[in-house]
């Protein structure tokens, strides 16, 4: 099972995707986590990210795919809750993930 919420900020997905996990023990992947751990960690993809994120550009759909792809490939699970925050995520590159 994939589940995908989509919506603004504060929009209540982090609650629903919370709820969801801990119901039916799926994991979550959360791109605004993702992103920040990646800045946090000090590799030079973060490094980039810490750039963009302070102007208050968006970041790529390359750089989030590939941060979600990355996380997905670590996680040895069928069952993959993806919670994406960014606006700019198409259906189109994500339905690769998924299947």
């Amino acid at each position: 099972m994939n589940v995908l919420f989509l919506g603004a900020p504060g929009s209540g997905k982090g609650t629903q995707a919370k709820k969801i996990e801990a119901e039916f023990t799926i994991p979550q992947i959360s791109t605004g986590d993702l992103l920040r751990a990646e800045t946090a960690s000090g590799s030079d993809i973060g490094e980039e990210l810490k750039i963009i994120m302070s102007s208050g550009k968006f970041v790529s759909d390359d750089i989030v795919l590939k941060l979600v792809s990355k996380k997905s490939r670590l996680m040895i699970v069928r069952m993959v809750l993806f919670l994406m925050v960014s606006q700019e995520i198409y259906l189109r590159p994500l339905v690769s993930i998924c299947y």
